[in-house]
């Protein structure tokens, strides 16, 4: 049974989340990780969740976690998860909701234990300037094993948890096939709204960028198929569902990260499309020119 949780990565999906569970668990069982430095800046500083300010637990001692939540950029994850090891056992439940389809084998790979399931977070609309997270929506999380026809353990005590405190969730029957579908729907709409700094709106109307959007999209489903994951048309026009309930004004991680001079995660989306697109001999030129895009903007700052 799970009874406390861990927050790693205080950005706008773990603060967000961090402050859902901290309301529905009580502060004193969901602890917020990371380096003793960073923690510090955040309890002076503190986080404000739509305005107001959190009522967060910084974990400066560590404690055995029943749930750890993983919310870091790709690029400070084995760095983030050392910090989190003394928190981590084998009976602990880990699930990441990072960008990309390589973080479960990270995450195994530095901490070496616990209980890790695929995870997918989708159709939330959460920004965080500062110290400042808005949002509207929570969104989903899609969970499981890779395949879920039959439910594990694992799988059913997080289902109970998430039930118990009236948390949005799915369990997909195959969590392969869903997170990459959700890897094609952000090499989109993450890369074209981060290259000409649009926002949600701008990509939920028919034209030039919703375009471009699909067309990064087909690219991840032709590299799929090519590995035998069965992606196809009715996985965009699902997405673009999702996509068209957002915030108009609000804008994807990726473009968030370009307006505050943040190193964005370019290589996890357009370099992993065009890389397998070239081992597998076939084309990927919107990507290659959203990467080039993004690419020259961080270079005008320095990181």
């Amino acid at each position: 049974m799970i009874k406390n949780a861990g927050i790693l990565g205080l950005g706008a999906l773990g603060g967000m989340y961090g402050n859902f569970l901290t309301r529905a668990i009580g502060s004193e069982n969901v602890y917020i990780l990371g380096d003793r430095e960073r923690l510090e800046r955040y309890r002076d500083k503190g986080v404000y969740i739509n305005g107001v300010k959190a009522d967060f637990n910084y974990a400066f001692e560590s404690t055995k976690l029943d749930l750890l939540i993983v919310a870091t950029k790709f690029h400070h994850l084995r760095k983030a998860l050392e910090s989190a090891k003394a928190f981590v056992t084998e009976n602990t439940i880990v699930i990441s909701l990072l960008n990309g389809i390589t973080s479960e084998e990270v995450i195994a790979d530095v901490l070496g234990k616990g209980r890790i399931l695929y995870c997918v977070a989708y159709g939330m609309d959460a920004q965080k300037y500062g110290n400042h997270i808005e949002f509207k929506n929570y969104g989903t999380l899609a969970f499981g094993e890779a395949e879920n026809e039959k439910l594990s353990d694992t799988v059913k005590e997080l289902k109970e948890f998430f039930e118990s405190i009236n948390f949005s969730y799915e369990i997909p029957k195959s969590m392969l096939n869903k997170l990459w579908s959700k890897f094609m729907l952000n090499v989109g709409i993450n890369q074209v709204c981060a290259a000409y700094g649009l926002h949600y709106k701008d990509v939920q109307t028919k034209g030039e960028y919703r375009n471009k959007m699909i067309g990064a999209m087909r690219e991840v489903i032709e590299v799929a198929n090519k590995m035998n994951i069965p992606l196809g048309e009715e996985d965009i026009e699902y997405w673009l569902g999702v996509t068209d309930r957002l915030d108009p004004e609000s804008m994807p991680s990726m473009a968030q990260d370009i307006l505050n001079k943040n190193k964005t995660e370019v290589e996890i989306f357009a370099d992993t499309v065009i890389n397998l697109s070239k081992e597998y001999g076939i084309s990927a030129p919107v990507n290659e020119e959203l990467g080039k895009i993004i690419y020259k903007k961080e270079s005008s700052y320095e990181l």
